[in-house]
């Protein structure tokens, strides 16, 4: 169970904000959307307007894991890896969990690709109440029972590596086709504009 995997599971503190994000050097706090098909979106938080944060304020650290404990039916519990150090002090909201792995037994990397899967999905929308529809929550003491079934820490990396070099290629082909399809739709448009005139 994750209980049984992490050395600190802690919840983040919501202060004010700006309603734009954090420059280099100054802080920000994290919004939801930061986190989104596990991936983790620095750019999407706000700016703290303050010089001093308050003592033990949680930061997003290269190497945690964030899960958001609120948000709708679908996105509830919506988790991804801090892969590198972020730009700037990012304070972690309060709803968000941040976890702490311990890395004799868990490698993040996979732990990140398994908390997204298909049937991880699944678990987490089960496991979330809520007064309606639109909004739900999991409890930490629910997702500390989550249970993960994990191989051994070097099978661990080498699953890690594997999906990270898949991924990417992937990645890069969306990429490719995403400038293909602007282009013919540049095309399209060219057509008509030269076939139409006024």
């Amino acid at each position: 169970r994750i209980k049984e995997l992490v050395l600190s599971f802690e919840q983040g503190w919501s202060p004010n904000a700006a309603d734009w994000c954090a420059d280099e050097g100054d802080f920000g706090v994290l919004k939801l959307s930061a986190i989104s098909n596990g991936m983790f979106y620095e750019l999407n938080n706000k700016s703290l307007e303050i010089d001093k944060l308050p003592q033990n304020t949680l930061l997003a650290k290269k190497g945690s894991v964030l899960i958001s404990r609120s948000n709708t039916p679908a996105l509830v519990a919506d988790s991804c890896l801090v892969r590198k150090t972020p730009y700037t002090s990012l304070v972690v909201p309060d709803l968000v969990f941040c976890l702490t792995f311990n890395l004799k037994t868990v490698e993040p990397e996979f732990m990140s690709y398994a908390l997204n899967s298909s049937s991880f999905r699944w678990l987490k929308t089960v496991s979330a109440r809520g007064l309606n529809d639109s909004m739900v929550k999991v409890s930490q003491k629910i997702v500390k029972n989550w249970t993960v079934f994990i191989p051994p820490i070097l099978e661990q990396a080498g699953i890690a590596t594997y999906l990270n070099i898949k991924t990417k290629q992937i990645d890069c082909n969306i990429e490719q086709l995403s400038k293909k399809i602007e282009q013919y739709g540049k095309l399209k448009q060219s057509l008509i504009n030269e076939t139409i005139t006024c």
